[in-house]
């Protein structure tokens, strides 16, 4: 959530929370490999991740959780762009 509050890193505090934040993070899971497979301790962390978000993004945000969001809000999702070596780009839309 610091990384919204921090406006783009261009307020001091929240942008020093979000690397605070990260760098723990990271600690954290580098911890949790020792003990589980990457896989698994990935799995969860990820989840975590999704569910602390949303509900701070509900709490704080007043953000709503349904599962179809509004699709004039999510158009840009519907091209993919794939880097080729040759550094040409391709367009894949649907």
């Amino acid at each position: 959530m610091a990384i919204k509050y921090s406006e783009g890193f261009s307020k001091l505090f929240p942008s020093t929370c979000v690397i605070g934040l990260y760098c723990a993070s990271f600690y954290a899971m580098s911890l949790a490999v020792k003990k589980i497979e990457l896989g698994v301790a990935y799995a969860i962390w990820s989840g975590v991740g999704i569910i602390l978000t949303s509900a701070l993004g509900v709490m704080l945000f007043n953000e709503e959780i349904n599962l179809k969001k509004n699709r004039q809000h999510h158009d840009h999702y519907d091209r993919c762009y794939f880097a080729q070596p040759d550094s040409k780009q391709i367009t894949i839309t649907s």
